[in-house]
């Protein structure tokens, strides 16, 4: 993980100004290079960034993002990525839907309410449907309660403070980031 993160660092983000530059969505993309991902999955699609860079870096990656609403951007995504699907709906009733369709889940990206109680039912909602060797990422571990969700993931796992430069916050209670191998 952490020459993964070095190589995110040294990427440059995608050219468009309609998604911001965060280092943590080229870190996700060579994640999923990495992993030779078949299945990207992110839940909290927002404006998408992280959807298009992954989409966008691996061809060959399926990239299913949710979200409870359709931001403008994502319509952008869909118009550039073919590999890209969004789905409107609450991002844990969604895993029981879509789960069982998608094959193996390579790569999940949690990044919804930031609260113990979601992150947590998303976590367990969404394991039976990760391959064993998947990695699950996890967005804003500074904020107050995501750091009790991080001690109650199980190890191996990377984050917090070796992967700190993945999402460097604007507040002492905005960024942090880690990554649990399943």
């Amino acid at each position: 993980m952490i020459a993964l993160q070095q190589e995110a660092l040294n990427s440059q983000p995608h050219s468009d100004p309609r998604w911001p530059p965060s280092v943590y969505y080229r870190f996700l993309a060579a994640i999923a290079g990495r992993l030779n991902a078949k299945v990207f999955v992110e839940l909290g699609t927002c404006g998408g960034g992280a959807s298009l860079t992954v989409a966008s870096r691996n061809s060959g990656t399926k990239v299913v993002s949710i979200d409870l609403d359709k931001y403008p951007q994502v319509a952008g995504i869909e118009e550039l990525c073919s590999n890209f699907f969004f789905y409107k709906g609450d991002s844990i009733a969604m895993a029981e839907k879509l789960g069982p369709d998608l094959a193996l889940i390579d790569l999940l990206f949690v990044d919804t309410t930031h609260t113990y109680e979601q992150t947590m039912g998303e976590y367990k909602a969404w394991l039976p449907y990760m391959r064993k060797g998947g990695v699950i990422c996890f967005d804003d571990l500074y904020r107050p309660g995501m750091n009790v969700v991080w001690d109650a993931l199980p190890s191996p796992k990377t984050g917090i403070h070796d992967l700190k430069r993945m999402h460097v916050g604007g507040s002492p209670t905005d960024g942090g980031f880690g990554a649990v191998i399943v």
